[in-house]
């Protein structure tokens, strides 16, 4: 694909595979690409190796057969935390806290990630482990409008900053 004009390129990092698309400054699809992750049904119900995140992530770019975008946008899944050294990760799946609210599974995933890697274990959100791995800035929380931020989960920034 050769794209003339400045582009985006969108990815969902999803539960077994990553979806990206190329968006022309119309916002039309110009380009589209999925990668499923070839371990996402082995691992224990919930608990992933989150490097499976980023290989989808690149294979479904690479499909877009693209130049380097202006912007890359990247969504994925919750309630989803991982350790920020990249252990482990545990989804909505993961049986702790799942009767809760997305706030209170978090904070469950981040007690069992602690217990499992020690106090020093770290929690990230998803979308914010990804962003540090392609260079962005580590130690941040996404955080929506009118959320409060999780406590120990990094820096609160606005989502989209």
């Amino acid at each position: 694909m050769n794209v003339a004009v400045p582009y985006v390129v969108g990815v969902d990092v999803g539960s077994s595979s990553a979806r990206a698309v190329v968006l022309d400054g119309d916002g039309i699809i110009v380009s589209s690409s999925s990668a499923r992750y070839p371990s996402a049904d082995a691992s224990v119900a919930g608990k992933i190796d989150p490097e499976i995140w980023m290989s989808g992530l690149h294979a479904a770019i690479s499909g877009l057969g693209a130049a380097t975008p202006v912007a890359l946008g990247i969504g994925g899944f919750g309630p989803c935390t991982a350790s920020a050294s990249g252990e482990a990760a545990l989804t909505f799946r993961y049986p702790i806290g799942d009767s809760s609210n997305p706030r209170d599974q978090h904070a469950a995933h981040a007690a069992a990630l602690q217990e499992m890697f020690g106090s020093d274990a770290r929690p990230v959100l998803q979308w914010d482990w990804i962003i540090a791995r392609l260079g962005g800035r580590s130690g941040i929380q996404s955080v929506w409008p009118g959320d409060e931020p999780l406590p120990e989960f990094g820096d609160p920034v606005p989502v989209g900053a």
